[in-house]
């Protein structure tokens, strides 16, 4: 438990001290190789003809995606309705793997979005790491989740399923940060390379609105 203890510690402080130093500058003219990166051997996006996928490539202990998260979920909900936001959970370390299956088994009963923030607090507020099946069943139950519904949502092939899809796409696309983003399997943006979370927002719409442009110049 120490070293997990101590990898959380760590990130929380080089977390707040980005935080602090990125003074939520927005790139007015986002460049790539700077704000974002052209992904060399991008992938197929498997969302509809027309449509922009976007990628939240996310960890629900880092504090970065904790202090993104009120203005991201803004973000997702005032896109066109041609733009498909999907949230990727992260596990860097295979111990944080129980809280991707977190994430996979809300969503499939329809609570992720709803208890993003809540999580976050839990974990990252009130240090409950929620890394068993049992503590995570205790707290969404507090929520008024259906524990049953819950553990056996937690349990299923469908979800082991999303885990193994969220590591592939983390190594296919090289996250090594979060929150990370990726646009239409062609463009990748974080906080790491906007250093600030305004920034990130400012560099999402750029890069939606040049994928939307594209699209429709392929048709």
């Amino acid at each position: 438990m120490q070293p997990l203890l101590t990898t959380i510690t760590s990130m929380v402080i080089s977390a707040l001290v980005l935080l602090m130093a990125c003074a939520y500058a927005s790139p007015s003219s986002p460049e790539a190789g700077v704000d974002y990166q052209v992904i060399s051997t991008s992938a197929p996006s498997y969302v509809p003809a027309g449509k922009i996928e976007v990628l939240d490539f996310f960890w629900y202990a880092s504090p970065q995606d904790y202090a993104l998260e009120p203005k991201l979920a803004a973000w997702a909900k005032s896109q066109n309705p041609d733009v498909i936001f999907k949230r990727v959970p992260v596990a860097f370390n295979a111990n944080f793997a129980p809280q991707q299956r977190l994430f996979h088994a809300l969503d499939t009963l329809g609570y992720a979005d709803q208890l993003a923030l809540k999580i976050f607090e839990e974990i990252q507020v009130k240090r409950n790491n929620l890394l068993t099946p049992q503590a995570q069943a205790n707290f969404v139950a507090e929520q008024g989740v259906d524990r049953q519904k819950f553990l056996s949502a937690y349990n299923s092939f469908a979800n082991a399923a999303g885990v193994r899809q969220d590591n592939r796409l983390v190594n296919q696309y090289l996250i090594q940060s979060v929150p990370s983003f990726v646009v239409q399997g062609q463009y990748k943006t974080s906080v790491a390379l906007t250093q600030s979370i305004e920034g990130t927002i400012a560099v999402l719409d750029f890069l939606v609105s040049k994928a939307r442009l594209e699209t429709v110049q392929a048709q």
